[in-house]
């Protein structure tokens, strides 16, 4: 059994647990922003947003983070830096490709081990080991291009892209802001587009 928060990103994590442990009704402080104003958020509960959603929806933005990509089962940065990780261990050991599992914990201590003794890409939990990685599995931008169209043709809207989608055909929400390189939403919003005018 793995532990959560992944032991590459625990230390991000270990930053946001005093929020998790907030009540509701009580503030995050985010710090100043640049008037030099404390940045405080309140914490809420479902049922209190869901009442202030349903009274002004459309003063609402929507984020989408990797999160929603998983849902629909596109692999997530961490899922792609594995398998990146993974092919060039295979490439510099020489071991066939499938006789290493990148989700089993041993596999993946040794091919991180492999590579902090290597040093051939940044620490586990880098910034830029992603974008090393995926740079070294394709050096190609074209390459890069095609691996990510595969990952993301793979995935399938969830209920969550619907509602969005719905939201924003509905003009409910007046926008979606995402990170990520699907477009399900999108998707979905132009299909229900074409629906409503067939009917």
């Amino acid at each position: 059994m793995s532990s959560w928060p992944p032991a590459h990103n625990r230390q991000a994590w270990s930053k946001l647990e005093p929020l998790r442990r907030q009540p509701d009704g009580c503030n995050i402080n985010l710090g100043n922003n640049r008037a030099g104003r404390e940045l405080d958020i309140p914490i809420i509960s479902g049922q209190q947003f869901a009442a202030k959603f349903a009274l002004r929806p459309s003063q609402y933005a929507w984020f989408l983070g990797a999160g929603a990509s998983a849902g629909a089962g596109i692999p997530t940065g961490y899922d792609m830096i594995r398998d990146f990780k993974t092919r060039l261990f295979c490439q510099e050991t020489k071991l066939p490709r499938r006789e290493v599992d990148s989700a089993d914990p041993l596999w993946v201590e040794r091919i991180d081990g492999f590579f902090k003794l290597q040093s051939i890409l940044p620490p586990v939990g880098d910034p830029s080991e992603y974008a090393r990685a995926f740079e070294a599995v394709y050096p190609d931008a074209a390459d890069r291009r095609a691996y990510i169209d595969n990952q993301v043709k793979v995935g399938r809207p969830s209920f969550a892209h619907r509602v969005l989608a719905c939201l924003l055909t509905t003009n409910k929400t007046p926008c979606v802001f995402t990170t990520n390189f699907d477009d399900l939403v999108e998707t979905v919003a132009a299909d229900l587009k074409l629906t409503r005018r067939a009917d």
